[in-house]
């Protein structure tokens, strides 16, 4: 949500947690999220195992927050536990 200050500079509010989820995000915090390296994470996108990217413009490539979030938490529940 757009606000402006008494100084006329828009200024951005937090997103609720809910459309937090549901933002894009690019390679640099995909990597920084899943822990895992570029070539993983194509290699997992041409397998089907991972979410598959959004091609926004043609130099902007994009995930959706909340399937990458999801991803990781199929990979916790898949482990035995200890």
């Amino acid at each position: 949500m757009l606000k402006l200050d008494g100084n006329s500079k828009a200024q951005f509010a937090p997103l609720p947690p809910q459309a937090e989820a549901k933002r894009f995000i690019r390679l640099p915090e995909v990597r920084r999220l899943t822990g895992v390296g570029s070539s993983f994470i194509y290699e997992k996108m041409a397998e089907g195992e991972f979410p598959r990217s959004i091609k926004i413009s043609p130099k902007l490539t994009v995930w959706r927050m909340d399937e990458v979030l999801c991803w990781m938490e199929t990979r916790v529940r898949s482990q035995p536990s200890a």
